[in-house]
Formats: C-alpha cells, structure tokens, sequence
C-alpha cells in the first residue's frame, strides 16, 4: 500500500494529537514538504543516468560534449545517442566502433585498416549492413568523428540487402489459360492441376491450383 507523506507522519504521532486541526494542517504542510523534497531527490537520481534524464539535463550534456542533435531528433533519440558516444569509452577499437553503430542503427559492420594509396597510407573502412529504418547517418558520423583521432583517415559506407520477390502470372487467350513468367521463373518447376481438356483448374477464389 503506498501512503502519502502526511499519512505516514500520522502514523508516528499521538491519535489524540490527529483530531486537532492546527496540529493536522501542521502534518499536512510537512508532509508536502517531505513529498516536495522525495520528487527533486529522484529527479537528481534520474538524471546522473542518461537514458533517464530530462530534457534539460541531455541539453547541457549535448552542449559540453558538442554533440548537437537535430530539431526533430526525439528525446529517445538524443538520449541513444550520447549513449553511443560513451560506448566503450577509452582505446577505440574495432569492437568498439561496432557497438557504436550497433546501438546506432541496429546493425552489423564490418571494419578493417587498410592500405588506401601507393604511399602505404592506411584507410579505416566501416562498412554497415543493413541499418534499420530509423537511423541516421549523420548521428553515426557526430559519433565516430568525436572518437576517430584526426590522423586517421576513414570511410563509412551503407549497404543495403535487396530482396527481390518473383511473381507467376496467367493470361486468357482464345479461351486458354496461357502460362507467364517473370523474374526467371520456370513454370515447369511446378505441377500444375489441369482438367481433361488441359485447362488450368481454380479454386472458389479463383486461384490456381497446385499439386
């Protein structure tokens, strides 16, 4: 059962003292105060931790950090990203750049240093796999670059997978069902049901029928 403050204090006073009504709207500012006093103390526990912290506290963190967000960059969002940043803080490493993009974009990459041009000049190549929906290049960028030492040369590069969907279509010629493909579809990989007569059989959805 969650009580109030003032209920609590009432709990520690004497009964006779509770049907006294200056001494209960004594109870009653005090335990405002105590409620009062609980509210800020969690707002100060909530904002040592950044997935918790307010508007304001993210704000200052952004601007000491100089990672500033994007107008339309929800709360979540900044917060995901300053989270990114102190990934794996200290010796930046392959894994560390992944676990980076990973909590960036929801993806896996790939990272390698090298070679980039006759001179042995070495180059640091990310490439991301497949990053969700919602991600965005430019919080990627914000964070690497605060983290890759400026000696170092690097590229980033999206890859996306395309899935490529093959449809099977009919048309009706001269009373005929007549067979189509598209996308490299070979109609003989299926068994199609037929009729005495060798039209295509349908059921009630009109669909066509395989074996």
């Amino acid at each position: 059962m969650n009580l109030s403050s003032y209920e609590r204090i009432l709990r520690f006073v004497p009964v006779f003292f509770r049907d006294i009504f200056e001494m209960d709207s004594i109870y009653r500012v005090d335990g405002e105060m105590v409620d009062e006093l609980i509210l800020k103390i969690n707002i100060v526990k909530a904002n040592r931790y950044i997935l918790s912290a307010d508007e304001e506290t993210i704000s200052e963190l952004e601007a000491f950090l100089g990672l500033e967000s994007d107008s339309d960059s929800t709360l979540d969002d900044r917060r995901n990203l300053l989270v990114s940043y102190f990934t794996g803080f200290g010796k930046l490493s392959a894994t560390t750049i992944k676990s980076i993009i990973k909590s960036l974009s929801d993806a896996d990459s790939e990272v390698t240093f090298l070679p980039a041009d006759n001179a042995g000049n070495n180059c640091l190549n990310i490439n991301i796999f497949n990053p969700s929906f919602s991600y965005r290049l430019d919080n990627i960028v914000k964070v690497l670059s605060k983290r890759i030492p400026g000696h170092i040369w690097y590229k980033i590069r999206i890859q996306h997978e395309k899935k490529a969907t093959s449809y099977i279509g009919f048309a009706l010629q001269g009373g005929s069902t007549v067979r189509m493909t598209v996308a490299g579809i070979d109609p003989n990989d299926y068994n199609w049901l037929i009729d005495e007569i060798g039209n295509l059989l349908l059921d009630e959805n009109g669909l066509i029928l395989l074996d």
